[in-house]
């Protein structure tokens, strides 16, 4: 088993010690390749807006939804927010 710790269970042989450093260790490898992917990320973003004149937010929105493949569900929700606003608010931003 291992060393009990305030409500934690700590390795004390050596193979698990070892297969939890392992373990760690590809954990911060994932961590690396996310923040490099997220750096790159930023990048196409920039020139995106640069090339095309688009705000951020739209290029964030666009990449997700095209990621995540849920146009139709976006679509509903986009739906269902106007439908709400013009019934509390009203049709206009002038009222």
């Amino acid at each position: 088993m291992g060393k009990r710790i305030t409500g934690v269970t700590i390795p004390t042989n050596s193979k698990d010690l070892e297969k939890m450093k392992t373990m760690l260790n590809e954990m911060t490898k994932c961590m690396r390749r996310k923040e490099d992917e997220a750096e790159s990320m930023k990048e196409i973003s920039k020139e995106i807006k640069v090339l095309f004149n688009l705000a951020p937010k739209h290029i964030s929105k666009l990449a997700k939804v095209m990621y995540k493949q849920n146009f139709p569900e976006v679509q509903a929700e986009n739906q269902a927010f106007e439908d709400l606003y013009e019934s509390i608010i009203g049709g206009t931003t002038d009222d």
